[in-house]
């Protein structure tokens, strides 16, 4: 614990009441310095300050039970339920953040503590009150309004720290030359539309005017435009109105770099407080403020914070903000977010439904951790085929993201896969269509690095109808490349991977060995420009356990077209119908001599 913050004394009545503290009434909130409250008028400081202290302040607190690399949350201890006697949790750490924004330090005095010495109630002091014996003593001592305080009352948050020194520096302090040159600023631009810096016409003539003459002209031309009457003027004086010059209208461009250089000193957007940016925003950089907003300018308050709260706590325990509160997302993303959290087992039901405000399920039904799907398989022994179906983008408009096709077509023969022919069966899918397509990716080329979508994220979708299998997936913007590809027609084909649970042989009509794919597991679908190598290792395994036959043996016979005979027909005879010696012959002929020979020997 630190030394100057020793808790170890006991349970004792308040040496300082509330009252002391804030009188009869008081309002805790409003801080009375002079200065502070002069910075303060000026907006860029206001929005700056009230944006750090109502962001802070608006977080959830947790606490944690630490037992070496475990974290286990705890219930809320008391102090940070209700801190103060007066106002909620809220209160309390905004005035703790408007002190430390304005004054660079936060004065907390301990009011109540438990039995074991450790603080439940804490009260922030008014910088102003506040005083210290020596700023470079190694043990510091407090007076408040003058009382000298016992050591361990005072609880003190530093910011803008020097090395030796106790105290934090003043931001308003050391910005007051700022805040005097945008007050000034706002002082003229009031002065100016007011008509205070200069008259707003004149009246001019030729002829000599007394002063009598003069303030009777002004008095009755400024009630006729008060009336809104027509002006005589007569005597030929003429009206002429002044406009702003340009040199003299600066003063606005002074307030904008006012709230630029307030907005560097406490690390907050620009355009938050009246400022301008550096260039224009797109949709992407609008999106990504918030967390910019929460990683470098809220996180280090947070964490100095979150630090010095732990002290108030025994060294078992710590206290942190919940900063994804700020992070809110729109339903469909905050959802699918839930989803994945529960897949994988990060979270429970029940807690996803406590951040939704939602009662957790009856009868424990939400509390099981357990990852809903096993981890993603070896996809290493999947086979894969392509099929010519053509690839698109699936909505019209140059904005569409979403490209599909068919990745299988059922009931059609493939060509020739070394020795056999393949058919897919309209239930192939069956089973991963029953298990709502568990761990099914989409990846340019079946590439791992290319993923494009995943069925568990719901940015990829299958389809089963009577031609196939369908998909279509939302292309992420980093893989934009892939999308102009498709855009343009240079990946025109889909490939799908998958493993076999079942299948069957046999023979098409013209007597070429054809195995049936009956039953499957779906593993991923893929746009390709370059048709996968089609791996039938598989298959032959197949086709070798059900004849019997040694898997060497059959994939010999498969290099020659002789897979029949392991299917209990005789081998297909293969004409050559290459032309030989003078003679031609001609390519139609060829082809009927083929088809007749094959129709005598085919097997049925």
């Amino acid at each position: 614990m630190s030394w100057w913050w020793p808790f170890r004394r006991r349970q004792q009545q308040r040496a300082i009441t509330y009252q002391d503290v804030w009188g009869s009434g008081g309002d805790p909130a409003v801080l009375r310095g002079g200065s502070q409250e002069r910075a303060l008028r000026l907006a860029p400081v206001y929005s700056a300050t009230r944006l750090l202290a109502d962001s802070v302040a608006s977080l959830p607190m947790k606490s944690f039970q630490v037992a070496g690399a475990e974290r286990r949350p705890i219930p809320l201890p008391g102090l940070f339920r209700r801190p103060a006697a007066v106002g909620t949790r809220y209160d309390w750490l905004h005035r703790a953040m408007t002190s430390l924004t304005l004054r660079g330090n936060a004065y907390g005095l301990v009011v109540a503590t438990d039995n074991a010495g450790w603080p439940t109630q804490i009260e922030w002091l008014h910088p102003d009150d506040v005083s210290i014996e020596d700023n470079l003593a190694p043990v510091p001592v407090w007076y408040y309004r003058g009382r000298r305080l016992d050591e361990g009352q005072m609880f003190h948050i530093p910011a803008y720290t020097l090395p030796g020194q106790i105290l934090g520096l003043s931001p308003i302090g050391y910005l007051m030359v700022t805040t005097e040159t945008g007050l000034l600023a706002q002082q003229f631009g009031r002065d100016w539309f007011a008509n205070g810096s200069t008259p707003s016409a004149v009246l001019e003539t030729d002829m000599e005017v007394s002063k009598d003459a003069a303030d009777i002209l002004k008095a009755r031309f400024k009630q006729a435009a008060a009336d809104r009457d027509v002006v005589a003027l007569g005597g030929g004086v003429k009206y002429r109105p002044i406009s702003v010059p340009a040199e003299e209208s600066q003063f606005l461009e002074t307030i904008k770099a006012t709230a630029n250089q307030v907005a560097a000193w406490y690390g907050v957007p620009p355009e938050k407080v009246g400022g301008e940016t550096g260039g224009s925003l797109t949709y992407n950089t609008v999106e990504q403020n918030s967390i910019d907003l929460l990683t470098w300018t809220l996180r280090p308050w947070l964490a100095r914070l979150e630090q010095a709260f732990s002290l108030l706590r025994p060294p078992a325990e710590e206290v942190s903000f919940n900063a994804d509160a700020m992070l809110r997302t729109d339903t469909l993303t905050r959802y699918q977010t839930y989803r994945i959290a529960r897949v994988i087992g990060l979270n429970n039901v029940d807690e996803l439904r406590a951040i939704e405000e939602l009662e957790p399920l009856p009868n424990g039904q939400g509390q099981d951790y357990a990852p809903l799907v096993k981890a993603p398989a070896d996809v290493s022994d999947a086979e894969r085929r392509f099929t010519r179906g053509l690839v698109e983008v699936r909505a019209a408009g140059e904005q569409s993201r979403q490209i599909g096709g068919y990745a299988a077509k059922f009931n059609r023969l493939s060509q020739n896969l070394g020795g056999f022919v393949e058919r897919i069966d309209p239930g192939f899918f069956a089973k991963s269509e029953g298990d709502s397509w568990p761990e099914v990716m989409a990846r340019y080329n079946h590439d791992d690095n290319r993923l494009l979508g995943t069925t568990e994220a719901g940015t990829l979708r299958l389809v089963v109808d009577g031609t196939g299998l369908d998909y279509s997936v939302d292309v992420p913007a980093s893989r934009e490349d892939v999308l102009e590809l498709v855009r343009r027609g240079d990946v025109r084909r889909s490939s799908f991977a998958f493993r076999t649970f079942a299948d069957d042989w046999g023979m098409t009509e013209d007597g070429f060995p054809l195995r049936t794919l009956l039953s499957g597991a779906l593993v991923d679908v893929a746009p390709v420009n370059t048709p996968a190598y089609m791996d039938t290792s598989t298959g032959l395994r197949s086709l070798a356990e059900k004849a019997g036959a040694d898997l060497a043996e059959v994939r010999a016979a498969a290099d020659t077209d002789g897979l029949a005979q392991f299917l209990g027909a005789k081998a297909p005879t293969i004409i050559d119908l290459a032309p030989s010696g003078q003679g031609e012959t001609h390519p139609l002929l060829a082809v009927r001599q083929r088809r007749a020979e094959l129709m005598k020997r085919r097997t049925f």
